[in-house]
């Protein structure tokens, strides 16, 4: 009579049995995504083409140096105001329309192109051609745009500069002679 079994060995497979079922599974994973390993494999050959793999890869096989020279050169006070100033300008990009930006752009292409056409020759104009371009409806409108921008910064930079307190002061003295000088018209 046959004994019962008191212990089950399990059947682990030798090395090769795993490497074979290893491989089994890269091959299955290629044919699954074959599209796109195809595309890597075309951007990896172009980026090996313009000389951009070699370059990668030498970064990387200098790393530690690599690493060192960024962080000294992020260490420096110009990089501190570098990186505040990119930030600021990015905030500042995102307060902009992109409509306006469109249309001033636009202008400037527009003006620069004007001022190509109507290159004077090193002829410095004179008064009376600058009072016929002032005559000029775009002229005008320029002008009153660059007056408009220049007012505002220099709100901003008065405001910025702690200078509200002189313009209230200013204005208070305006609205107490305006006051005084309507009283006088009354008597």
């Amino acid at each position: 009579m046959a004994k019962p079994i008191r212990e089950i060995k399990p059947v682990e497979p030798t090395p090769e049995e795993l490497q074979s079922q290893a491989l089994m599974k890269i091959i299955e994973s290629l044919a699954d995504s074959r599209e796109a390993i195809i595309d890597m494999l075309e951007i990896a050959r172009y980026l090996q083409e313009m000389g951009i793999l070699a370059a990668v890869k030498a970064l990387l096989e200098q790393r530690h140096e690599v690493g060192l020279i960024v962080v000294e050169q992020l260490n420096q006070p110009k990089m501190h105001h570098i990186l505040k100033n990119a930030i600021t300008l990015m905030e500042l990009l995102g307060k902009i329309q992109p409509e306006q930006l469109q249309r001033l752009l636009n202008g400037l292409f527009r003006g620069l192109e004007s001022a190509k056409q109507k290159n004077l020759n090193g002829k410095i104009p004179s008064l009376w051609d600058l009072a016929k371009y002032i005559r000029d409806p775009d002229v005008r409108i320029s002008i009153a745009s660059m007056m408009a921008l220049l007012q505002g910064v220099g709100e901003s930079l008065r405001n910025d500069s702690g200078q509200t307190h002189q313009k209230e002061v200013v204005d208070e003295k305006r609205n107490n002679k305006d006051q005084g000088n309507e009283k006088q018209r009354r008597s």
